[in-house]
C-alpha cells in the first residue's frame, strides 16, 4: 500500500470490523495510526507522505487527512480517546489557516492534486460539524455553514462540469483530461461527495441552526501559512 493517506483505508477497514465484531487486527490498527502520525509537521498541518516528500494540498485537509482524522475522532472516541482529542485539536488549529482558502462567493483556491474532486474542498468544514469540534475564535458555526453552502452553490453555477450523460466529468469547471491524475477513473470525480458528510450531522446542531455568516473582517487580510509555504490574502 502506498505510504500516503491511503493507509487510512486500512485503518477504517480494521476499525469497522472491530465495531461490528468481525475479525480485525488491533496491532495493525495501532501501528497504522502511529505511522500516520509521523506525517504530522505542526500547526495543524500533516504532509501526505513521509519525510523527504512534500505534499501539502487539499489532501492535508478536506480530501483525506483532516477529514479522516475527524471521522476517526468520532468513531474511535471510546477506543482511542487520546488520539481523538489530538486530531480534534489539530483541526482547530488548522481551521484558522484553511478559512483563508475560501472567498465570500464560495470559491476555493484551486491548487495541488485532484482538483477534479471539486466541492470536496469543503469536506473539512463538514467534518468539523460531524466530529462536533469546539471551534476556535473567531470562527463560528455560521461561518462554517456559509463556507460549505456557498461553495456548493458556486459549483451549481458551473454548468459545463457535467458530461453529456449528466455525470461529473474529469476536469474542473469543464471537462479537461489534462486535470487527470494517473490514479483517476471515470468515477473519481464523485469523491466530491465527501462534502455531504454534513448530512450526517443532527438537525439541531449549530451547523444547521446558525444563519450563514461571512468570514470577511474577522481574520487577518494577509496570512502566511508556514508548512505548505503559502501567503494568502
Amino acid at each position: 500500500m502506498p505510504n500516503t493517506n491511503w493507509l487510512w483505508f486500512r485503518v477504517f477497514a480494521n476499525l469497522g470490523l472491530k465495531k461490528v465484531g468481525g475479525q480485525y487486527s488491533q496491532d495493525r490498527l495501532t501501528k497504522d495510526i502511529e505511522h500516520l502520525n509521523t506525517f504530522y509537521r505542526g500547526a495543524g498541518w500533516s504532509n501526505d507522505g513521509p519525510e523527504g516528500i512534500h505534499q501539502m494540498d487539499y489532501y492535508s485537509s478536506s480530501f483525506a487527512i483532516h477529514f479522516l482524522q475527524l471521522i476517526y475522532s468520532k468513531l474511535a472516541a471510546t477506543d482511542d480517546p487520546a488520539m481523538a482529542a489530538e486530531f480534534k485539536e489539530r483541526a482547530r488549529v488548522a481551521a484558522l489557516d484553511l478559512v483563508h482558502y475560501f472567498d465570500d462567493e464560495g470559491r476555493a483556491i484551486p491548487f495541488g492534486r485532484s482538483m477534479i474532486y471539486r466541492f470536496a474542498v469543503v469536506s473539512f468544514w463538514a467534518a468539523l460539524a460531524y466530529a462536533d469540534v469546539e471551534l476556535p475564535e473567531p470562527l463560528t458555526w455560521g461561518m462554517v455553514k456559509g463556507m460549505v453552502l456557498r461553495n456548493l452553490r458556486w459549483w451549481q453555477t458551473q454548468t459545463d462540469m457535467w458530461t453529456s450523460s449528466g455525470t461529473l466529468s474529469i476536469g474542473y469547471s469543464y471537462p479537461n483530461m489534462y486535470m487527470a491524475e494517473n490514479y483517476n477513473s471515470p468515477g473519481s470525480p464523485y469523491w466530491a461527495c465527501l462534502a455531504f458528510l454534513c448530512l450526517a450531522v443532527p438537525e439541531q446542531h449549530p451547523f444547521w441552526i446558525s444563519p450563514e455568516q461571512s468570514t470577511t473582517g474577522f481574520f487577518p487580510s494577509i496570512k502566511p501559512v508556514e508548512y505548505p509555504g503559502h501567503i494568502l490574502r
